[in-house]
């Protein structure tokens, strides 16, 4: 601040602050005067928006006695008002104050400029960023209403960003009309003030803000909101603050309330939601709506939780990283420091080569070492140095890794066995009856066809396992030991195969024939300097050519065909004499067809010859093409017959079952047919006596008992003898007389004599 004065009197600096510290600004001003003045004041002060007007009892330094003044103190549109012009002195003090840009205030005395005091104001340190902050959070115009000189207000504000507009020399009034221009173009204006100039314009605008306990209890009753404390730092976080609750109040009405509330309203139409359910859904809907509101709770104080002080930590570290990592930064250090990186590098080339052969073999791992591409020694496990390349080279290999070479395909097949555990396992058979129409591998047509012993073309696919033996004729005997392995394994399997038959090959004799190519395969390798072992050969997959695969498998079901008759008539024909005969007389069957003596000799069947290349054929392939079920090749003979049925009287015979039945029956039929037969002769010869003793009792009991006999299921024609006259003979039975009633049904058709009915059984009998 500056004081001015005029040179009869000396200046004397004086100094105003607020007393509690709340005020905004610091203001301090000098005053000066042209003569010495002291008195008390002698009436009511005039105060205005421009100044102050005071009466004053006292004298001045060439007064005697104490007189009323006039005393006068505010800036130039005060002195106008009250009909004051500025002299020369006045007007310089004016311009020196402007261009300092500080706020002029005049005092005068009786009507007469006696000194100026200038006015400045202080920005506060964080004006720049919180209309920084505002001006990021969207805030569209920001404009300074002042009461002060425009070139003081220009002065204060010209370091301060972020201000589109400054007005100056306001009165209270003018700054609600400005205020309220801003709103008729379609604004919503937020006024900040804290002074009693500020009142209308917080009034005024849209949302007023008074700073609390910095300015006057008018401003803070006309303000919408009052910020205590900081009056500059919580703008900011106010709007953020109001924009998250209107956005809340948004989500809650039209999200919970409208939202929610109008699908519980939908779910409960359709009846997917039961009245209880759907008052639980509204009830949840409205809770939604809480726990939503409940969020601003935290607002602004995410920083102060744990999650928000280890975001934080991370946010800092990942920006150190950034500026650690800075490739600009890097370019730099490596410039400052190129020769000693340049020694370094060179240093761990050189421990980089010398270290290239600095190997360590595990346990199960050789290695061979070259010089200038000769031969030099065998490494066997642990650490070794050898000299780098180009002077030595060393090849390791795992001594002990079991290894593959395929067999008619390249690639690695689906049920390849590779694991050390498949080595003791034989594999089971592989069903060929597919139509081999997937190509997981590349199939190689010279090494897969194969001819059988039948000479019948099938496709082969194997795999043989093998392990290095000894390293050094592994690299240095043979150039290529895995071409010489598989044209090898490819002759053995060729020659083996051809002393097999198909069905061996397809079915059980696998396991035998995959040893027997192993055999060979490692007697043949004996000879040469591979350095290998055969572990083993599996055949991976077999089965006829892929053009008549169609056709074997009609024929495979052809056979399929033919063993499930066989089955099936065997079947039947075990059950049928089981159940004729027994499990007994089976059994004695089977007995005597194996045992040629106790029965009928058997033929015997065809069997197929497989010749290996000495002339002989295999133990193994002695086997019938075409399979005889001897047991039904029996004869009953009288002597079988009379084995079977020994005892048959007592029950202890061996024949059991139907026949067993049949045959006691026949003994039960003969036996009872014996004893009535028994009895009717007894009978007779009972009879015979008495008959002797009365011949004529006897005649007529015979001659009875014949007629009866004679008579039995006749027709019979009974006349009354008493009767005479014509008569009229009427064949009809009881029921043709009931027919003769009105109601009577139709009579049946008269009953015939039958064809052999004799003339003696027509003749009526005198019986009634």
């Amino acid at each position: 601040s500056e004081a001015a004065g005029d040179s009869n009197g000396p200046p004397t600096p004086r100094s105003h602050g607020d007393a509690d510290g709340a005020s905004p600004r610091t203001q301090t001003f000098g005053f000066a005067a042209r003569t010495d003045a002291a008195g008390t004041t002698a009436g009511t002060a005039d105060t205005s928006t421009d100044g102050i007007t005071a009466p004053v009892e006292g004298r001045t330094a060439i007064e005697e006695h104490e007189a009323p003044h006039t005393v006068l103190v505010g800036n130039v549109r005060l002195l106008r008002a009250q009909g004051l012009e500025l002299d020369e002195t006045a007007r310089n003090w004016l311009e020196r104050f402007d261009r300092s840009g500080q706020t002029s205030l005049f005092v005068a005395v009786d009507g007469l400029v006696i000194g100026a005091i200038g006015l400045r104001d202080t920005l506060r340190a964080e004006s720049s960023s919180v209309l920084r902050t505002l001006r990021n959070l969207g805030i569209g115009r920001i404009v300074v209403l002042t009461g002060d000189r425009e070139p003081a207000a220009r002065a204060v504000l010209r370091d301060l960003p972020g201000v589109d507009h400054v007005r100056a020399e306001l009165l209270p009034a003018d700054k609600a009309a400005a205020i309220e221009a801003e709103q008729t173009e379609g604004r919503r204006v937020a006024m900040v003030g804290d002074g009693i100039n500020d009142a209308p314009a917080l009034a005024t605008a849209y949302v007023g803000i008074a700073l609390g306990g910095v300015g006057t209890n008018l401003a803070a009753e006309a303000g919408d909101l009052v910020l205590m404390g900081d009056p500059l730092r919580p703008l900011p976080g106010l709007v953020e603050l109001s924009r998250q609750m209107v956005r809340t109040i948004k989500q809650g009405i039209y999200l919970f309330a409208f939202g929610l509330n109008g699908l519980g309203m939908v779910l409960g139409a359709v009846a997917i939601l039961k009245p209880a359910a759907a008052a639980v859904f509204h009830e949840a809907a409205s809770l939604a709506v809480m726990i939503n509101a409940m969020r601003l709770l935290w607002f602004g104080r995410w920083q102060q939780t744990g999650w928000g002080r280890r975001l934080a930590r991370l946010q800092r570290a990942i920006e150190a990283a950034g500026v650690a990592l800075s490739p600009a930064r890097w370019a730099f250090w490596f410039v400052d420091r190129w020769t000693t990186l340049v020694r370094l590098c060179v240093a761990a080339v050189a421990v980089w080569w010398l270290c290239g052969n600095l190997i360590c073999l595990e346990d199960d791992e050789q290695a061979t070492v070259t010089r200038f591409g000769r031969y030099e020694t065998t490494l066997s496990a642990g650490w070794h140095w050898r000299w780098p390349a180009p002077f030595e080279r060393v090849r390791r290999e795992r001594v002990w890794e079991v290894r593959s070479v395929p067999i008619g395909f390249r690639g690695e097949p689906a049920g390849a066995a590779t694991t050390p555990a498949s080595l003791e396992v034989d594999p089971p058979p592989v069903e060929w009856t597919t139509e081999h129409s997937e190509s997981a591998v590349t199939m190689i047509a010279d090494e897969s066809l194969v001819l059988t012993g039948e000479e019948v073309p099938v496709e082969l696919t194997a795999e043989v396992l093998y392990r290095i033996d000894d390293l050094y004729r592994f690299h240095f005997g043979i150039a290529d030991p895995q071409a010489v392995l598989r044209a090898a394994a490819e002759a053995s399997i060729r020659r083996i195969a051809a002393t097999y038959r198909l069905e061996s090959l397809l079915t059980d004799h696998r396991a035998a024939i995959e040893r027997a190519c192993r055999d060979q395969l490692s007697a043949e390798l004996q000879h040469t300097d591979l350095g290998i072992e055969v572990v083993a050969v599996h055949l991976l997959d077999v089965h006829p050519p892929r053009p008549v695969v169609p056709a074997y498998r009609r024929v495979a079901d052809a056979l399929e065909d033919y063993e499930r008759l066989i089955n099936e008539a065997e079947a039947y024909y075990a059950r049928k004499l089981l159940t004729a005969a027994g499990e007994a007389t089976l059994e004695i069957l089977r007995a005597g067809v194996e045992n040629p003596a106790a029965g009928d000799r058997n033929p015997t069947p065809a069997r197929a010859a497989v010749r290996t290349d000495d002339g002989t054929a295999p133990e193994s392939e002695s086997v019938p093409l075409i399979p005889r079920y001897d047991v039904a090749r029996w004869t009953l003979s009288k002597t079988l017959w009379q084995r079977l049925t020994e005892g048959a009287e007592t029950g202890q015979a061996t024949l059991s079952g139907e026949a067993a039945a049949i045959l006691a029956r026949a003994h039960q039929e003969a036996t009872r047919r014996r004893k009535l037969a028994e009895a009717q002769a007894q009978r007779f010869l009972a009879v015979q006596k008495a008959a002797q003793r009365q011949r004529r009792l006897a005649q007529i009991a015979m001659y009875w008992k014949t007629i009866e006999q004679a008579l039995a299921d006749r027709l019979l024609i009974i006349l009354d003898p008493r009767i005479s006259g014509r008569r009229h003979l009427m064949l009809a039975g009881p029921e043709w007389l009931d027919a003769l009633s009105p109601t009577g049904t139709p009579p049946p058709p008269l009953l015939q004599r039958p064809a052999d009915q004799s003339a003696e059984q027509q003749v009526p009998s005198e019986e009634h």
